[in-house]
């Protein structure tokens, strides 16, 4: 009896503890969800086994230097600035950087050189990443995809992350066998002291362990499985996206990600450029998907295209705000 009570006392200490731990840090049930995950019993949480809302193009909630025809209609996705996305729980980003006239900064552009609008600046979204994982124990990604004359390889982009992240950033000594999806985030965070980590996945980098070790990453280091519908048609849209998760096989060497994203047309893109025609723009269609998300998501699980075994583990959309991250916590 008095080793049954000393067990029972011991379990209840403990499991105190780590309720006035949560409580003490007055966990935000967005802007902390992965570390209340990590605190209230899933130590072993893995990205394979949760899913992300994602900021597609994120840094164009603000516009600049737009060529002839680009504007907001055709050319924003967003409209909060990182610190706003991060405390409404989005944790995947979409950076396309661009260096112009001596400065780094993102852009939404037919091509390099082409057609369309420059958004914030990489200093500004960096500050804004790091100031939040001082005081969060959050993992966050970059995906940088589109580089306009620069790229992994470019000094000063790694030196500016490197500045700025400074231990925020995440960095890989080699000493784990394990694939990055398939570490717990309780190994990759600091949970204790509230500090995250930035990863930074270039598409272009090369998979090399010395990169790897300064915090530059590979697309094969988080390898993603998806692509986007490039139709404005809910309907095309949504029947793609579910096609795609329904054929892939959560065993292989990838997590999945939804695009739940509508593309316009070239001719809906002209019809932006005068906006006496009241054309429909990149805001219209994203209220169309983002109102329909939650539903869907809904009507996947119960036809049990998601289930506990199949997930996606990113869901990219236009206008990202606090209603992804509700619909990826209810997966």
């Amino acid at each position: 009896m008095r080793n049954f009570l000393f067990l029972s006392l011991t379990v209840l200490i403990i499991f105190s503890s780590c309720k006035d731990e949560a409580s003490e840090r007055n966990l935000d049930p967005y802007a902390d969800w992965m570390t209340d995950l990590i605190l209230n019993g899933s130590k072993d949480v893995t990205l394979k086994n949760i899913t992300m809302p994602g900021a597609h193009d994120a840094g164009m909630y603000i516009l600049s230097s737009c060529t002839v025809g680009a504007n907001a209609c055709n050319t924003q996705t967003q409209n909060e600035n990182m610190t706003l996305m991060l405390e409404n729980g989005i944790r995947s980003f979409d950076v396309r950087p661009i260096l112009t006239g001596g400065e780094y900064l993102t852009a939404h552009v037919t091509e390099c050189g082409g057609l369309g609008c420059n958004g914030d600046a990489m200093r500004n979204i960096l500050q804004q990443t790091k100031d939040y994982l001082d005081q969060h124990s959050e993992l966050v990604v970059f995906i940088v995809t589109h580089f306009c004359n620069t790229g992994s390889d470019d000094a000063g982009l790694t030196q500016l992350v490197e500045d700025i992240m400074g231990d925020r950033l995440y960095k890989d000594d080699g000493s784990s066998v394990e694939r990055f999806m398939d570490r717990s985030l309780a190994d990759i965070l600091d949970t204790k002291n509230a500090k995250g980590k930035l990863l930074m996945i270039y598409e272009d980098a090369p998979n090399e362990n010395d990169l790897k070790r300064n915090g530059i990453f590979p697309n094969s280091y988080l390898p993603l499985e998806g692509s986007y519908a490039n139709s404005y048609d809910f309907d095309v849209m949504r029947s793609d996206q579910t096609t795609k998760l329904v054929n892939y096989d959560p065993s292989s060497n990838s997590i999945f990600e939804i695009s739940w994203t509508m593309t316009l047309d070239a001719n809906a893109s002209i019809a932006c450029a005068f906006p006496d025609t009241g054309a429909d723009g990149i805001l219209h269609y994203a209220n169309i998907a983002n109102s329909q998300l939650s539903t869907s998501i809904d009507e996947m699980i119960t036809d049990g295209i998601i289930t506990s075994d199949k997930i996606p583990n990113i869901i990219w959309v236009d206008y990202a705000n606090i209603f992804g991250t509700q619909a990826c916590q209810k997966i």
